[in-house]
């Protein structure tokens, strides 16, 4: 008897929040998404033999590492696709390719390096 009571008074009070939805519809606030904090993709990919998870938003993806930590950041949008690009890793220019899940950094002298910087 108190279980179908209970039901009961959950069902009244959705039906009310039913109908405080329709009167207020107007009323509903519509906020603003940052386009730039919406992941457009999602995957993994290995950099020097250790995989990593990466998040790809408009104009930069994100590089975590197995603890969930971002290791590296791109300043480019990646899918699975073959991409290429550099960036500055402690002031060093490095040169990276992502291809077939892969992503081989490496330094001006072509020696593959890890995402701090040091030499692989």
């Amino acid at each position: 008897m108190e279980i179908d009571k209970s039901y009961e008074e959950r069902m009244v009070g959705l039906e009310k929040l039913q109908e405080l939805v329709v009167e207020n519809k107007d009323e509903v606030v519509t906020q603003k998404v940052d386009e730039n904090k919406i992941a457009l993709s999602e995957g993994t990919l290995i950099i020097n033999g250790d995989q990593s998870f990466y998040r790809s938003y408009k104009n930069r993806t994100d590089i975590y590492n197995s603890l969930g930590k971002v290791i590296l950041s791109l300043e480019k949008s990646i899918t699975k696709n073959s991409h290429s690009g550099s960036i500055n890793i402690k002031g060093q220019p490095i040169k990276w390719q992502l291809k077939n899940s892969i992503l081989i950094l490496k330094n001006n002298s072509g020696e593959l390096v890890n995402p701090d910087g040091s030499i692989y």
